[in-house]
């Protein structure tokens, strides 16, 4: 049983014990979480951060961090030169508005459409995100449990450093009546490793 004791899960489940009672430290520790157990299977990838205001609505603005661990879910080469890379990245936010604001982590599983002679990749990608708040001023999320999908343009500086635009939206996908959501554009700044 002691050997039990120091697997990456069991260290990530006491840090979320000790920092559930603040919800941006529960968030941080969740991410950090899934950072823990999804490292005792992958090599570090890439880490960033990423900040914007809304689409539409200049009156949301959002700044957040990600992780992309170096594992590659699929490849595939459409046609021609250009070539299909798949990417998972974990995510956490803070997202305000009007004085008030929420956090949000998820999970994102997506693709790179890359050609070899080109420092710029095109993304795209979906998947679940939970927000801690399920109001903001003048919108009415109705659950915790939403989805963010994005686009993205990426240029390449180095093997190491990319700096990207990202065009996202985030809502409950119609599980809810109130389903008010919102889109973000963000500029990203991505380290490798």
């Amino acid at each position: 049983m002691a050997k039990y004791n120091n697997h990456p899960s069991r260290q990530a489940l006491r840090i979320i014990t000790r920092l559930r009672h603040g919800r941006v430290h529960a968030i941080v520790a969740g991410t950090l979480a899934l950072c823990i157990a999804a490292g005792t299977t992958a090599h570090a990838g890439e880490i960033g951060v990423r900040g914007g205001i809304g689409l539409r609505e200049y009156s949301l603005d959002a700044g957040g961090i990600f992780w992309r661990p170096e594992f590659v879910p699929f490849t595939a080469e459409p046609g021609g030169a250009w070539r299909l890379t798949g990417y998972t990245e974990l995510h956490a936010s803070h997202v305000r508005r009007r004085g008030e604001s929420m956090n949000t982590a998820g999970v994102t599983l997506g693709g790179w459409f890359t050609h070899p002679q080109s420092p710029v990749r095109f993304g795209v990608g979906t998947g679940p995100t939970y927000i801690s708040e399920k109001h903001l001023p003048d919108h009415a999320f109705g659950i915790h449990f939403q989805f963010t999908s994005h686009v993205t343009v990426r240029l390449d500086l180095s093997r190491w450093l990319s700096i990207g635009y990202r065009i996202e939206h985030t809502s409950n996908a119609g599980l809810h009546s109130d389903n008010k959501g919102y889109d973000l554009q963000m500029i990203e700044l991505r380290a490798g490793f």
